[in-house]
């Protein structure tokens, strides 16, 4: 049992391969190569050595926040209702954000991983007593052994602090790193923003959580498909996403069985609040749940170009296939244009590789008047007449998408105030939405465990998914930022990075895969353990580096 649990906290320590250990004003730690190279040569004594495995891989990540002006408003967060503090907020901001970062599932993992950990608990602001012996001796009795807990805080304690932060606050902290991003020009000028909404479902009993019924499919014992009606809990985090950067921009946690459309409004007014003076939204893509033509109104004449896939039971939607069909048999034509794009995809490995040829045919369709409600407040107060028409909409059917000829009455409808001659740059736009799903939503699940929160109520998943996305922003582009630097020293608009998040932990760990960290005097360095060794030894080791060298690099003179 012994041996089963040390290597199941080894594989974690594996995982956790990122966690972002900091250069921070405020902690006892501070880096300083050369300080501490100095103190390793003239044989100082050393406060503590430990290997980098997941700690201080990113050693400058705080810093950047310190730099773009998000530190500021980090340490402003406290606690709810809570008066007397033990110690501050911000330690456990800080290492609850190093979980996210390092992958951590679950607060368990934390512990055996993080909290236990002292180089990552140095770099907080921990001392070596704090560390070993607890910050406080209340509980000590109470433990089988009567001995030291090993960490500075709980879990639990961890947990909870995180917890009773302030929603709103949170929410700040939140759309103040989006606002931060947009003045370093991490965005472009004009940009296109996905809106989709994402369950997260929760036990019956998860404070807060709402419920909705929906039907299901499922095989029966005779492999035969049956529909049943299933209850599901939860919560749905409605996001906006930068489809260039793939960075959310805005974001609200509503119960499961709300509707997207009733926040479409204040979602958008959110983003352009947040990128105001630095980037303008020029185009909204949105799934079908928020196909409402009072709003898609209002986005049109907010100067905003909108692509929304339209229902099959709508009338403008009948009349678009309609107006498509009329085309292609050639008794009206008047506003249709007929757009085609062939894609040549190799097949097959080796001697039996061929290539294929896929088409896409899309039609685009001016002047639809079938959407009744489209149109001011006042107009659509009287949709219900007889006579009642919306104004003039756009649309594109697809008719061919790669070689597949939709079935008649079914082909997909994207309704949408953009010039449809250049069909195919509509249907583009809308295509930018599918990135929402993978880059964000499923990566936030899978990667940042966005349905894991610290404990089971609304309050705590509130502020843990908004952290997670504020996280997910910040380090993408401080990914870019560092891969510009390394380009181009002065180069200082960090972007959006292709590289998956797993793969960039599983990089940086095999980049400090050979270093130590070294703390002297409420300093720390991040040294290559060649160099470590040469300093404070009399040990060379061939081919490798000296100490004069080691000496040269960090310009230390003795």
């Amino acid at each position: 049992m012994i041996c089963w649990c040390m290597r199941r906290r080894n594989e974690e320590k594996t995982k956790a391969a990122a966690v972002a250990a900091c250069r921070l004003h405020w902690a006892v730690a501070e880096r300083c190569d050369h300080d501490v190279v100095k103190a390793l040569a003239l044989r100082h004594d050393l406060d503590a050595v430990c290997c980098v495995d997941y700690v201080s891989l990113f050693t400058d990540f705080f810093e950047y926040l310190l730099r773009i002006g998000v530190w500021k408003k980090v340490a402003t967060l406290v606690p709810e209702g809570k008066k007397r503090f033990i110690i501050g907020t911000l330690p456990y901001v800080m290492i609850y954000m190093q979980k996210l970062i390092a992958g951590l599932p679950s607060m368990n993992a934390a512990e055996e991983v993080l909290l236990t950990d002292e180089a990552a608990m140095r770099v907080v602001g921990f001392n070596a007593h704090q560390i070993k012996d607890g910050i406080s001796m209340r509980g000590r009795h109470r433990r089988k052994d009567g001995g030291s807990p090993g960490r500075p805080v709980a879990a639990d304690t961890l947990g909870e602090n995180v917890s009773a932060i302030g929603m709103e606050a949170v929410t700040d902290l939140f759309n103040h790193a989006v606002q931060m991003l947009a003045a370093q020009g991490v965005f472009p000028k004009e940009v296109t923003v996905a809106l989709d909404p994402t369950d997260i479902e929760t036990p019956k009993g998860f404070g807060g959580a709402g419920s909705v019924t929906r039907k299901k499919k499922l095989m029966d014992k005779r492999g035969r498909l049956t529909t049943v009606e299933v209850t599901v809990w939860g919560f749905r985090l409605i996001v906006v996403m930068e489809t260039k950067t793939r960075i959310p921009v805005a974001a609200k946690l509503v119960q499961i069985q709300e509707n997207g459309v009733k926040y479409w409004k204040e979602m958008i007014t959110q983003a352009h609040k947040n990128l105001e003076g630095h980037a303008k939204i020029k185009t909204v893509v949105a799934d079908r749940e928020f196909v409402d033509g009072e709003i898609m109104w209002w986005v049109n004449e907010q100067g905003m170009g909108f692509v929304i896939p339209g229902k099959s039971n709508m009338d403008v939607t009948c009349e678009a296939r309609q107006r498509m069909r009329q085309a292609c048999e050639g008794t009206f034509a008047d506003g249709t244009t007929r757009r085609e794009r062939m894609v040549q995809v190799k097949r097959g490995q080796g001697k039996e590789q061929w290539v294929e040829t896929l088409a896409t045919v899309v039609w685009g369709i001016e002047g639809l008047a079938g959407l009744d409600t489209y149109g001011p407040s006042a107009e659509c107060a009287k949709k219900h007449r007889k006579n009642a028409r919306g104004h003039a909409l756009n649309a594109v059917v697809v008719d061919t998408w790669n070689n597949k000829q939709a079935r008649e009455n079914e082909e997909v409808v994207f309704l949408t105030n953009l010039p449809v001659k250049n069909a195919l740059r509509v249907y583009d736009l809308y295509d930018e939405r599918s990135l929402i799903e993978t880059p964000l939503n499923k990566e936030a699940k899978q990667n940042w465990h966005l349905s894991k929160p610290p404990q089971r109520t609304e309050h705590a998943l509130h502020n843990h998914a908004f952290m997670v996305l504020m996280l997910m922003g910040l380090t993408r582009a401080y990914r870019q930022y560092q891969a510009n630097l390394e380009a181009d020293p002065y180069e200082k608009n960090p972007a959006a990075d292709p590289l998956g998040f797993r793969r960039w932990r599983r990089q940086i760990e095999r980049e400090n895969a050979d270093k130590v960290i070294v703390f002297v005097d409420g300093k720390f360095a991040v040294l290559h353990l060649a160099e470590f060794t040469v300093l404070v030894s009399d040990i060379r080791i061939r081919g490798s580096t000296t100490r004069d060298m080691v000496l040269a690099k960090y310009g230390v003179t003795l």
